[in-house]
């Protein structure tokens, strides 16, 4: 291939993902919409007066979308391509948004939040597998480290937005993210596009590094490339057999009962159940550490602290600095081993939530604390720039990287429903716990479970940085595990 058409697909390998990971960006929005709009909704200038015990419902509504979503994304993603079923969400986003602008009030407002939960939850879905497809091994982690740049971006607009900006203007925004998604990302080619041209690749690679002579060991190597084109034939022929199906009317039908095989074989099969485990251990390290409860009340938090800075300006700066771990991520994870940024962001993380901890310690027993005020937005600083930077962008990576790809749409909506059951726990009585323990006993709590988790993931996970998937799964293979 000339230079010039590696150029060329290299181009259009890095506009799509670009322009898909706009739902990122809506995602991002949609987590980090309650931070600004919460204190705004429960104040004196509400135009809509929500009391304090009913902010829990708002954030947590969000997460039965986001389930709902999950759910459905393994009828549609596997039966639909994977950008038609981007854009198909884009549906439930849009409406979601223009509910709650044009219907002003309460009930509205809890529908649309479950509507755009579901549409950016099955979205969210589709966006990792298609990421995933169209990379190689050498730009995979790179695509998917654009979901949490993307992601966090929505965080810090949200900050902004919710600063400088009023309420409606913030629902504008959100309706605007979506429509321009749908717009541009029309345009794309479907991962199918990229799947067929790094098989190609993958072939000419191999025939032109071969040198094929009379011998034993060449005659081996020819039957191995012919059997590695009778595999792409095939696939090709399954293709073709499935589209005469779909005319025939029974593609659906089979298409429900291969979902049916692949989830089963994700649960029977021990090398997709240990890498589950460890999506579902690093899940509940991410979510029970603290990142939840700081996306969603990230202005409370700080607040709290009494800091010469408005709450609002902290954020934007807490923003910013995930921003830039994100951006650093980009041409850094495909260099350092994931479990060194594992180990490494899971120590800081520890320290960083300890430091909140003593300060609300401090507070609580009534020291003076008039100097150390700037602690909280340090501390909290300090584990979003690890959590963007580790946690979150090692989330997205295994999620693809330890499950093989007959399972991995499946493998991905169950990691998204977990992680969701996960956040909505977090969530959904965090008010009361405030009350009930005091700040400071959480963020230990924080410290404690994000070290803990850090541990575990160390042990069991393999390091899949720069490693195809068959040697992925040999290496789980020879892992030791319970299950």
């Amino acid at each position: 291939m000339s230079s010039n058409k590696k150029q060329g697909s290299s181009l259009i390998q890095y506009t799509a993902a670009i322009t898909g990971s706009l739902t990122a960006l809506g995602y991002g929005l949609n987590l980090s919409w309650t931070s600004p709009v919460i204190p705004y909704l429960t104040s004196k200038k509400s135009h809509m007066p929500v009391p304090k015990e009913q902010s829990d419902i708002i954030s947590s509504i969000f997460t039965i979308g986001l389930i709902l979503g999950y759910l459905v994304n393994p009828i549609i993603i596997d039966r639909v391509s994977r950008k038609k079923t981007l854009l198909i969400y884009t549906i439930p986003q849009i409406s979601s948004w223009l509910l709650i602008i044009f219907v002003k009030k309460f009930s509205a407002l809890l529908i649309g939040r479950i509507l755009t939960g579901f549409g950016y939850g099955g979205a969210i879905c589709a966006l990792t597998v298609y990421l995933s497809e169209i990379g190689n091994i050498k730009n995979r982690g790179i695509f998917l480290v654009m979901i949490p740049v993307f992601l966090n971006l929505g965080f810090l607009f949200v900050m902004i937005l919710g600063a400088f900006s009023t309420f409606n203007i913030l629902n504008f925004v959100m309706l605007l993210v979506p429509t321009i998604f749908c717009v541009t990302f029309v345009f794309m080619p479907d991962s199918s596009y990229f799947r067929e041209k790094n098989e190609n690749d993958k072939m000419m690679k191999l025939m032109n590094t071969r040198e094929l002579n009379d011998n034993d060991d060449n005659l081996a190597k020819c039957e191995k490339l012919n059997l590695e084109y009778s595999r792409i034939d095939e696939k090709k022929y399954i293709e073709k057999k499935e589209e005469e199906e779909e005319e025939e009317g029974n593609f659906y039908e089979r298409n429900f009962k291969l979902n049916e095989m692949r989830i089963y074989k994700l649960i029977a099969n021990k090398n997709n159940r240990k890498a589950l485990l460890i999506v579902i251990i690093l899940a509940a390290t991410m979510t029970f550490s603290g990142s939840v409860i700081v996306m969603f009340y990230t202005q409370q938090l700080l607040s709290y602290s009494g800091f010469s800075m408005k709450a609002e300006e902290c954020t934007i700066i807490l923003a910013g600095i995930t921003i830039i771990a994100c951006l650093l991520s980009i041409p850094l994870v495909e260099r350092i081993r994931r479990k060194i940024i594992l180990l490494y962001s899971g120590i800081l993380a520890s320290i960083a939530m300890t430091f909140v901890g003593i300060f609300f310690m401090l507070e609580y027993q009534n020291f003076d604390i008039s100097q150390l005020r700037w602690m909280p937005l340090f501390g909290l600083t300090i584990y979003q720039f690890t959590n963007a930077f580790g946690f979150l962008n090692l989330f997205y990576n295994f999620q693809c990287e330890l499950f093989t790809p007959d399972v991995k749409s499946q493998a991905v909506t169950v990691s998204k429903i977990i992680i969701t059951f996960f956040m909505f726990l977090a969530l959904v009585r965090f008010q009361q716990l405030v009350d009930i323990l005091g700040l400071h006993v959480i963020f230990f709590v924080f410290a404690i479970i994000v070290a803990l988790g850090t541990y575990l993931i160390f042990k069991i996970a393999p390091e899949t940085q720069g490693k195809s998937i068959e040697e992925i799964q040999l290496m789980l293979k020879s892992r030791k595990f319970f299950i």
